[in-house]
């Protein structure tokens, strides 16, 4: 009877190391890990549609629809560059709170354009328009003492 035990057991133990090594051989049974995907980085990033452009009016084209002006701020690729924003009968103009034309603009004016980038250049939708700020004059008192 012992006899018996033994040969079973030592038959269940030779299954069980033989199932072992056959489980192993088939990787193809157990998934590959997860490829983590890694993307170049963009050299640039795509300009963005819209645009602000902040600064002091330089010249105002009535006849051709146009502001030019020294951009100090807005938009960062418009930054310390002459830009030329365009106007159409649907561009709103308000100066100094009250609705205005292109020919209400003057040189030396500070105005912020907010618009679109279209391929015939930076189409204004809004332009609001700060005077220029006036020269100071002489006091009476500064121009007697020299």
């Amino acid at each position: 009877m012992r006899a018996r035990s033994l040969a079973a057991a030592a038959a269940a133990a030779a299954l069980a190391f033989a199932a072992i090594p056959a489980g192993l051989a088939s990787a193809k049974d157990h998934p590959k890990p997860p490829q983590v995907k890694i993307h170049p980085a963009k050299a640039h990033h795509p300009v963005a549609k819209h645009f602000t452009a902040v600064g002091t009016v330089l010249s105002v084209d009535v006849a051709a629809g146009t502001v030019t002006l020294a951009d100090k701020g807005g938009s960062k690729d418009l930054h310390k560059t002459t830009v030329k924003v365009l106007t159409t009968a649907k561009t709103k103009i308000v100066r100094l709170g009250v609705e205005a034309t292109l020919a209400n603009i003057v040189a030396g004016d500070h105005i912020t354009a907010v618009g679109t980038r279209t391929t015939a250049g930076l189409l204004a939708s809004h332009v609001n328009v700060a005077a220029a700020k006036p020269a100071p004059t002489p006091t009476p008192s500064e121009s007697a003492g020299s």
